[in-house]
């Protein structure tokens, strides 16, 4: 359409006449699809302005009075015959022509309706488009929100958990103290007895011997007896002395999860099982003594204490035959970890294993305790590798959700056994002995 210079003039003249044409600036167009009054498919160019608005998003504006539309009331977006978007505000204030109103932008004449300017109809896509933008940053905040509301309940329990295992672990150590002082007071009660009686034989002594001669020699008996009681009194006194530990320090100990143990050495009560012939009793007596025996069939059970680092293990050696392992569920009671010997000679015998194994780590009474597997006699040529055991017995499968291990060994050499040690003891104990004055 070709505009008079007349029409150029009131143009560039209105108020209403868009404010971009009086000055350049780089906008972008956002395309957006809309339906004119005729049911045919405009384009919408609504400026983007890419900015920071009240939500610091990029934000949709009229291209008239530049405001931000919005998805109701006075700004809220409405398409003309052209195609060009203007808010409903901007289009009440246009001059009509009988009834019609021309586009700002290009002048086209747009019909109105009995209801006017109420009577076009909204660009539903841009809308659209606000109401998706509105709901992202919202969604944005709220999943914000959410996120630093979880880590929050999560420190919150934390810390709560801490304060209370702190409380726990400073009880045990308050209960050593007293358990000690109170035992340092009976020995030095003791003691208190012990001298008076000594000192009390001492006088006795002095006094007989004060006397003539003829009545000394007739109390030789008796002086005799008195220096008897002084030299028992000595002893226990010797003794005694030796048996009063003058080191104040106290060893602590911390387990993985949070609790005090206090003493030199840590008791962990550990159970090995496995199928006859694996070499459970083998590696037992090799880690106890560091000699080898000929293995023989075990019938019932064998149990020591093999001393490691800063750990007392109790080591149960159940028999692995078939008729003997329904008794195992008796020797799952306060277990910390459990041993499983496999034979990485026997390939026939590796899914009998895993089936017991699977059957193992469904025990309620087994829930928390470590698993160390030892794949045996790794020094026989041909057998089954460590990597091999894991992929057929579907280890990483079968043990998700639990501390486990597999080590492989040689029960006859001793190779491999103190590894796996260093496992648990890595696994149980989270800092080493402290000395505290």
């Amino acid at each position: 359409m070709w505009l008079t210079e007349r029409n150029r003039k009131c143009s560039r003249d209105s108020p209403l006449a868009p404010r971009r044409s009086l000055r350049c600036r780089p906008r972008m167009a956002a395309a957006a699809a809309g339906v004119n009054k005729q049911g045919a498919v405009a384009t919408m160019e609504p400026c983007i302005r890419h900015g920071r608005g009240p939500h610091g998003s990029t934000v949709l504006e009229c291209g008239v009075c530049e405001d931000v539309f919005s998805l109701q009331g006075d700004k809220v977006p409405r398409l003309l015959l052209c195609g060009h978007t203007v808010c409903h505000d901007c289009l009440t204030r246009l001059p009509l022509h009988g009834r019609a109103v021309r586009c700002p932008f290009d002048r086209q004449v747009t019909e109105l309706g009995d209801s006017g300017v109420w009577g076009l109809k909204k660009n539903f896509a841009l809308l659209e488009l606000l109401e998706r933008l509105q709901n992202g940053a919202t969604n944005q905040s709220g999943m914000a929100e959410s996120a630093r509301s979880c880590v929050r309940a999560y420190f919150a329990d934390l810390h709560e958990t801490l304060c209370r295992q702190e409380e726990m672990a400073l009880s045990v150590v308050d209960a050593h103290v007293r358990e000690r002082l109170i035992w340092l007071r009976q020995q030095q009660e003791d003691m208190t007895i012990l001298l008076s009686q000594v000192s009390t034989a001492c006088m006795h002594c002095e006094k007989t011997l004060q006397q003539d001669d003829c009545r000394v020699v007739l109390a030789k008996q008796e002086i005799n007896c008195l220096l008897e009681t002084l030299q028992k009194q000595q002893h226990q006194f010797t003794e005694l002395a030796d048996h009063i530990q003058l080191d104040a320090g106290i060893p602590v100990t911390f387990t993985k999860d949070n609790r005090v143990h206090i003493g030199p050495k840590m008791e962990i009560r550990v159970v090995t099982l496995g199928l006859d012939g694996a070499g459970k009793t083998t590696i037992l007596f090799k880690l106890k003594q560091d000699e080898f025996m000929q293995p023989i069939p075990t019938i019932g059970f064998n149990v020591e204490t093999v001393e490691y680092k800063n750990l007392k293990f109790t080591i149960w050696d159940v028999g692995g035959k078939h008729k003997l392992r329904p008794l195992w569920k008796h020797y799952y009671l306060n277990t910390q970890a459990v041993v499983f010997v496999i034979d990485s000679c026997h390939r026939d015998r590796l899914m009998e294993a895993h089936s017991e194994l699977a059957k193992l780590l469904t025990e309620k009474e087994l829930r928390d305790a470590l698993l160390l597997i030892f794949a045996n006699k790794q020094d026989v040529p041909g057998v089954v590798s460590v990597e091999e055991m894991t992929e057929l017995l579907s280890l990483h499968k079968l043990c998700c959700g639990r501390s486990w291990h597999i080590q492989g060994c040689d029960a006859r050499s001793g190779v491999g056994l103190h590894e796996g040690l260093d496992w648990l003891s890595r696994q149980l104990v989270a800092a080493g002995v402290l000395d505290v004055a």
